[in-house]
């Protein structure tokens, strides 16, 4: 059911007894039923009810769902059964993710389509239903893969910047040792303030060079992944194509 709190508090409207024929409850007047009532009707249970509630924020937007701001009790209008029902079928039946549903849904109420309409047109459903889930997947993997580009990035700048410093140390070791054979050890005050001092400069001046020559790399790199993107959709657009191309014809040809 994914990441949904279902350590909420909901309180319903008082329940009230109906028949098991959906019918009898859509002839109610609208924001009559509660979260047991829609249950009943869906075949789910009243906290899926109120979990796909919670999941589905327009629901409440569109006003099929309406809570009083006095008690908080919750109110679902009979047209929300049919919502309901579409919610039921894209997760039980076609095991779509909540993300792909809210996708769905947003889209088809807002277009002002009619939910148990749009199930009927299955085809034409699947393959919607099919690119939003593939485009979800794939915002999801291109996401982790910049991610962990960029970490490598700066873990690869890190490691070489640990690497100079390194390298510098002991130049300026071996330089001292070799020029000042008879101070080793006994460099103290100015002098070793000094060395500390010439050091830490020549320091930072590698470390902004390599971060420089590291932000060129890094850019080259999110060039590198809006270009794998953009192929990316550009392929989806032609499987999209394509089907939609074969309903076609296969309308054509089924006369």
């Amino acid at each position: 059911m994914g990441n949904i709190d279902e350590t909420k508090n909901y309180t319903d409207v008082e329940f009230e007894e109906i028949k098991d024929d959906v019918l009898s409850l859509m002839e109610k007047s609208d924001y009559h039923f509660n979260a047991v009532q829609i249950g009943k009707v869906i075949g789910e249970s009243s906290q899926t009810v109120r979990d796909w509630e919670s999941a589905f924020p327009i629901l409440r937007e569109e006003g099929y769902v309406k809570i009083n701001p006095d008690n908080g009790f919750r109110k679902y209008s009979k047209d929300s059964v049919q919502i309901f029902e579409f919610i039921r079928q894209m997760r039980r039946e076609k095991n779509l993710s909540l993300g792909a549903i809210r996708g769905l849904l947003d889209k088809k109420i807002k277009q002002g389509q009619n939910a148990l309409e749009v199930i009927d047109k299955k085809d034409p459903l699947a393959y919607e239903a099919l690119a939003t889930e593939l485009m979800i997947k794939n915002k999801e993997m291109m996401s982790e893969f910049r991610k962990e580009m960029i970490a490598t990035m700066e873990k690869r700048e890190e490691n070489l910047i640990k690497d100079i410093v390194a390298n510098v140390n002991e130049s300026v070791q071996e330089v001292i040792e070799a020029s000042y054979p008879e101070l080793v050890g006994q460099i103290v005050g100015d002098v070793m303030d000094k060395v500390t001092t010439e050091l830490s400069q020549q320091t930072n001046s590698i470390t902004d060079n390599v971060r420089s020559i590291m932000t060129e790399e890094n850019k080259k790199t999110i060039e590198m992944y809006n270009e794998l993107k953009t192929r990316m959709d550009n392929n989806k657009k032609d499987f999209e194509e394509k089907e939609k191309r074969k309903g076609i014809f296969s309308k054509l040809f089924a006369r």
